[in-house]
C-alpha cells in the first residue's frame, strides 16, 4: 500500500538566512581586513570572501553546482554596488536627501544583481521572482538603516559592513521559502 501523503521537506528558510548572515559574515571579514591594505589583495580579497560565503551559504537550497554559481555572483554584484553607496557618502556636503542617496543606489545595485544572478531559478519562476524580492527588500531595509545611521551621525565603515550582507540573507531565505511552496497541480489534458 503506498500513500500519496508523503512529506517531501524543501530548505528551510531560517537555516538558509543563518547560513547567509555567516556567509555574509565572512565576506564582511575579508574586507575589513584588507580594506587598510590597498593594492590588489585589497580589491580581490572581498569580492573573492562575499562569493566564497554565498556559495557555501547556497548549499542549503539544494540547487546544485549552478545555484552556487548564481548566489554567489548576485551576493558579490548587489555586495560591491551597495559597497560604491556608502563609499559615496564620503563626498556627500549634508545638503542631499540621505534617504535616496541611499537606499535608491542600494535597492538598483541589489536588485538588478539578484536578477542576473538569479538566472539559474528560471526554470522555478516562483522561486526566481521570491529571491529577487528578497534582495530588493533587503536593499530597501539596509538603505534605509544606513541613512538612519548617517542622519544620527553614526554611519562610517565598521558600523555600515553588517548592513551590506542584508540583501543576500533575504533573497536566500525567500527562496527557501518559495522553494517549500507547494507547486499547483497540473490539469489532465482533455486528449488522455
Amino acid at each position: 500500500m503506498t500513500t500519496d501523503t508523503q512529506s517531501t521537506t524543501g530548505p528551510s528558510a531560517a537555516f538558509a538566512a543563518a547560513r547567509f548572515a555567516v556567509g555574509g559574515f565572512v565576506g564582511c571579514l575579508g574586507l575589513a581586513a584588507t580594506v587598510g591594505l590597498g593594492g590588489v589583495l585589497a580589491l580581490a580579497a572581498p569580492p573573492l570572501a562575499f562569493f566564497a560565503g554565498a556559495f557555501w551559504a547556497a548549499g542549503e537550497l539544494r540547487l546544485g553546482l549552478r545555484g552556487r554559481f548564481g548566489f554567489g555572483a548576485a551576493v558579490t554584484m548587489g555586495t560591491f554596488g551597495s559597497f560604491l553607496a556608502l563609499v559615496s557618502t564620503q563626498a556627500m556636503t549634508g545638503r542631499e536627501n540621505v534617504v535616496v542617496a541611499l537606499t535608491v543606489p542600494f535597492l538598483v545595485a541589489n536588485t538588478l544583481a539578484a536578477f542576473l544572478g538569479l538566472q539559474f531559478l528560471r526554470d522555478r519562476t516562483k522561486a526566481f521572482w521570491y529571491g529577487v524580492l528578497g534582495f530588493a527588500i533587503g536593499a530597501a531595509l539596509s538603505g534605509g538603516i544606513a541613512a538612519a545611521a548617517m542622519e544620527t551621525h553614526q554611519l562610517n565603515f565598521y558600523t555600515s559592513l553588517p548592513l551590506i550582507p542584508i540583501p543576500g540573507v533575504l533573497g536566500g531565505a525567500a527562496t527557501a521559502w518559495a522553494l517549500n511552496l507547494p507547486t499547483s497541480p497540473t490539469r489532465a489534458s482533455p486528449m488522455t
